[in-house]
């Protein structure tokens, strides 16, 4: 009985190659086209053009999280644009 398992799994795994070595082999996929965004762009004054979706969106945040300083006189103040209740809606 096992002898005979055996047999049979040695025929049906030589036989899936042959099968198999008659078809040929589908095409490669095609590459995912890279889109970037047009030159000369910019998004609250943050220059992102050229750059990819991901690029321009990371550059936006960074510009959001960048302090922006104030001063009246003599007086000086520092706040995030997140704190002066400016959002960068990037998704």
């Amino acid at each position: 009985m096992f002898r005979a398992l055996v047999i049979a799994l040695a025929l049906a795994v030589g036989a899936v190659p042959a099968a198999l070595a008659d078809e040929p082999l589908p095409p490669p996929p095609e590459p995912v086209p890279v889109t970037v965004v047009p030159e000369g762009v910019t998004i609250s004054g943050v220059a992102v053009g050229g750059m990819t979706a991901e690029e321009a969106t990371a550059t936006v945040q960074a510009w959001f999280d960048q302090p922006v300083r104030f001063q009246f006189k003599k007086k000086r103040w520092r706040a995030s644009p997140i704190d002066l209740g400016a959002r960068p809606y990037v998704d």
